[in-house]
């Protein structure tokens, strides 16, 4: 799934872009009124499971960096399991053939993302002068 484990938090959160801005592609494209393509949901669910597992490795560097491992560790997993929630709700949608709820889903999974880099980035030791910001 990851061909190769990011070092710095900042690689991370590059290595989620592409799928981000796939996920977004692939649900604009889609017309209403139309059947969604058959291979979307398999597309999305894919893209959906490398941004998590990458998000997931940067919260790892997040927290062998971190004085307090413990609370950041517990505040970091609970934003990955909604994440998680929310990656499971685009599954489902685009199971259903339910554009506006994927669209809705694809909102909240996007914005969570870019959350979940902003609570990494700010609780990180490691100052980065140019973090990479979501698109």
């Amino acid at each position: 799934m990851v061909d190769q484990a990011p070092g710095t938090l900042t690689e991370a959160h590059e290595q989620c872009v592409p799928d981000l801005t796939l996920i977004r592609m692939l649900v604009h494209q889609a017309a209403d009124g139309v059947p969604l393509p058959s291979g979307l949901g398999p597309e999305l669910n894919a893209a959906t499971r490398r941004v998590l597992r990458f998000l997931e490795l940067a919260e790892g560097l997040v927290v062998a960096d971190s004085d307090r491992q413990r609370p950041v560790a517990v505040l970091l997993s609970r934003r990955l399991d909604r994440l998680s929630v929310a990656a499971k709700a685009v599954g489902s949608a685009a199971d259903r053939a339910d554009l506006p709820g994927l669209r809705r889903a694809v909102l909240t999974f996007d914005a969570l993302a870019a959350a979940m880099w902003r609570v990494q980035l700010g609780v990180s030791r490691v100052r980065h002068d140019s973090p990479v910001q979501p698109s």
